[in-house]
């Protein structure tokens, strides 16, 4: 078959085509009839018969005519012959073709087509050679020979010709065109076959740049060398696991783009050669990308992205599947013996804003969902992605990451009632990662992420459900059921953290495969371009590549409405497979983690007294300082005198745990500033803070249990205040009696004479989802 004919041709004069259309049943039945041959007798018998009827096909010495009473044809003595028995022409079956595209295509000259002849095909078109002289109302087909329009299915008034330009009308409004027919019957039964290999990419590619064909149907299985864009069109499959769209090469890809355009009801897979299977929009600000949908999909593997969400298109998607993004080998077993051949493989990437609905986003060798934004100098707008009712899970380095670096630009991203589901495998069976940590991360001051009402979490090897970083803001709204496992040597779990970006440092070959991936180079940190990644580094750092994102650096934040119920491997409300609950670094201005529905329990200490509480090392002295600027709320604040001590130091307090409170969720926040003293701050500019809650008489889980640990950033000069910190704890009081609280000011074993200034701590209830509150 011949790829580079496309099944068009031109009416000169009109700027419409030829269209194939839909075929009437009872205009193929007879044409069936007309192939498979009527007896008769002979010619002159057939032409005086008073009994032939229209459409009919009579057989006349192993020659086949079609009877024809609707239109005065010119008799021409060899392939239309006037009837003598009734008012009409009998058309010889010489000239009959599968399809109006393949009569179309014919080469043939007027020669061998002379003036008058006429051409039938199966969908019910006639055409008859025209005076090769004719300005107007004429075709030509693909060896130019002008043809005529002499008859068409459809019950039109006026000319046949008007009634064929309204058939092509109606196709311009969105009838809908078969793909295969506009291949010959051998070709489009070779393409339902399982074997079939035929390249069909020149020749979708011919039918989606023509208008006429907006409304496309596909059936079989297609392979492409190449991308296939839908340029505006309706493409729709037959059914989505009988119609497959194969990609055979790096190159292959469909890409959906074109104002208004949609696809749906099919497959489109591939065995790892594709380095972008699927993509929606072109990347171009400006570009006609708009109104784009795509449902009823089921996308499988791509080698780098399985599908991609340009920038700047704005689209909506239903019923999507994407998965298996990178090559692998499978394992059942929960060692790292199974083996990747594409790392950093993304199911679905996304960059742009739109919406989708009943998804499933599964099996990558690196992140399952991705969204990526960035700014360079031209605002994305409506920056809101809604996904809703799906499956995200089996990512190898983790199920989500979003990023986006660009404060200004807040790219808000809203995830429903989707279910969230071992993270740190490549698929089941697939490839296991040891080294997994969180399952979902948020990365960047530019994200707001929100999680509502997620059906499920399972964590499976990963050591937090929700990590925020770079300034990332996390909120987590009815959280259900959060499950971890204890899987051969896995670390355990906590539910959230906050931190810093890890940070590679630059050099050549590096695989820079999300955009979440940031090097350092000259002293500086950045992060990659996302519409450059992935790429492999060479010898220096591209410009190009990358942006600056070194103030960005530190822990993120986190909101959840409540605590959930947990469980561990498959136990509810049993915590073994859990570490904690939280591990939050200290944040100025916030509390890094906090739960919405909480309440005040008790106001441990509130600034204005010294009473109850104990200091470590012994050589240091508490007091109370009321002076401006010294104290955040109140009217005071505890101020820690640390004497030149060189070792870990704290201020501490206990509290009562009433038989009540076992079984809750508690909340503990302390407020704290530092006052430099002298030329230098801490130890050459070092000192690390956190709080932490552990067992006394009573006792709580996690034993022993502290927020993330964080640097404190100084305000040089001698007799100057740092920000004021917030840290919180998370704990599960499991029996009744006393439990101690302490403020780690500085866990350096080092020299420091600065000052601690200690503002508030306050305990409070959390609302949790198995316990809610004792009051």
């Amino acid at each position: 078959m011949d790829l580079t004919k496309s099944p068009r041709a031109v009416f000169r004069g009109s700027p419409v085509s030829f269209a194939h259309q839909p075929v009437p049943s009872e205009i193929e039945t007879l044409l069936d009839e007309m192939i498979a041959g009527l007896p008769s007798g002979s010619i002159s018998e057939m032409l005086e018969d008073e009994n032939l009827r229209d459409g009919q096909a009579r057989v006349v010495n192993g020659e086949s005519f079609l009877i024809d009473t609707s239109s005065p044809y010119t008799a021409n003595g060899d392939t239309v012959l006037d009837l003598d028995g009734i008012s009409g022409q009998a058309i010889s079956k010489r000239t009959l073709h599968d399809t109006t595209a393949i009569m179309l295509a014919d080469t043939r000259t007027e020669e061998e087509l002379p003036e008058g002849m006429l051409q039938v095909a199966r969908d019910g078109v006639v055409v008859e050679t025209a005076d090769q002289a004719a300005t107007d109302d004429y075709v030509e087909n693909s060896g130019g020979l002008k043809v005529t329009l002499a008859r068409s299915p459809f019950k039109v008034d006026g000319s046949d010709s008007a009634g064929y330009l309204r058939m092509i009308s109606n196709a311009r409004m969105g009838e809908q065109v078969k793909f295969m027919d506009l291949l010959s019957k051998a070709d489009a039964q070779a393409m339902l076959a399982e074997e079939n290999t035929d390249d069909q990419l020149a020749l979708l590619n011919n039918v989606l740049t023509d208008d006429r064909f907006n409304n496309l149907l596909l059936a079989g299985k297609l392979h492409i060398s190449g991308r296939v864009s839908t340029n505006g069109a309706r493409v729709m499959g037959s059914d989505r696991r009988r119609t497959t769209i194969w990609g055979t090469a790096a190159a292959s890809s469909v890409r959906l783009e074109g104002q208004g355009s949609h696809i749906g009801n099919l497959t489109i897979s591939d065995d790892y050669d594709a380095d972008v299977l699927f993509e929606v929009g072109q990347g171009t600000q400006g570009g006609v990308s708009n109104d784009l949908t795509f449902e009823d999909l089921f996308i499988y593997g791509g080698k780098k992205r399985t599908a991609l969400i340009r920038e700047y298109a704005n689209w909506t998607g239903r019923g999507f599947t994407a998965k298996q993004a990178g090559g692998r080998t499978y394992d059942t077993g929960l060692s790292n013996n199974g083996t990747i051949q594409d790392a950093g493989g993304i199911s679905l990437e996304v960059r742009s804003v739109g919406s989708m609905y009943d998804f499933a986003i599964t099996g990558a060798t690196g992140t399952s969902l991705l969204f990526a934004f960035y700014e360079a100098g031209t605002a994305w707008e409506e920056n809101r992605c809604v996904f809703s009712l799906g499956r995200v899970h089996t990512g190898y380095r983790e199920l989500l990451r979003a990023v986006n670096y660009d404060e200004d630009e807040i790219m808000d991203i809203i995830l429903s009632n989707i279910l969230w589901e071992n993270p740190g495998i490549t698929s089941n069976p697939g490839v296991n990662n040891p080294n997994l940590e969180e399952a979902i991360v948020a990365q960047g001051p530019g994200i707001r992420l929100t999680i509502e009402n997620p059906r499920k979490m399972t964590l499976r090897r990963a050591t937090s459900a929700v990590c925020a970083v770079d300034g990332a803001k996390v909120y987590v709204k009815n959280p259900g059921l959060v499950g971890a496992q204890l899987l051969g040597s896995s670390a355990k779990a906590k539910l959230m953290n906050s931190r810093a970006a890890d940070v590679t440092a630059f050099t050549t070959g590096l695989e820079v495969n999300h955009a979440g991936y940031l090097v350092s180079d000259g002293g500086s940190i950045y992060a990659p371009v996302p519409t450059e990644v992935p790429f492999t580094t060479t010898a220096s750092r591209d410009a190009g590549q990358w942006y600056e994102v070194t103030d960005d650096q530190g822990p993120g934040s986190l909101v959840w409405s409540n605590a959930p119920r947990v469980a561990s491997d498959g136990v509810t409300d049993d915590f073994s497979a859990f570490e904690g609950l939280a591990e939050i670094e200290g944040l100025t201005g916030k509390v890094g983690a906090v739960f919405e529905n909480r309440r005040l329990v008790e106001s441990l200490v509130d600034g204005s007294s010294t009473a109850g509480l104990s200091k470590n090392p012994g050589g240091s002295a508490l007091a109370v300082t009321t002076t401006a600027g010294e104290f955040a709320s109140g009217t005071g604040a505890i101020e820690v005198d640390t004497a030149a001590t060189s070792t870990p130091a704290n201020v501490s307090g206990s509290f009562t745990v009433t038989e009540d409170m076992v079984g809750r969720t508690y909340q503990i926040v302390s407020v704290g500033a530092y006052k430099q003293q002298g030329g230098t701050f801490g130890s050459a500019g070092s000192v690390r803070s956190f709080i932490d809650v552990v067992d006394g008489t009573g006792s709580a889980f996690p034993t022993s249990g502290a927020s993330g640990t964080t640097d404190i950033e100084d305000a040089p000069g001698d007799g100057n205040m740092t920000a004021f910190y917030r840290w919180a704890h998370t704990f599960r009081v499991l029996s009744a009696g006393t439990l101690t609280w302490r403020v780690r000011y500085d866990t350096n074993n080092v020299s420091r004479d600065d000052h601690f200034h200690l503002d508030r701590v306050d305990l409070f209830e959390v609302l949790s989802d198995d316990a809610g509150f004792s009051v």
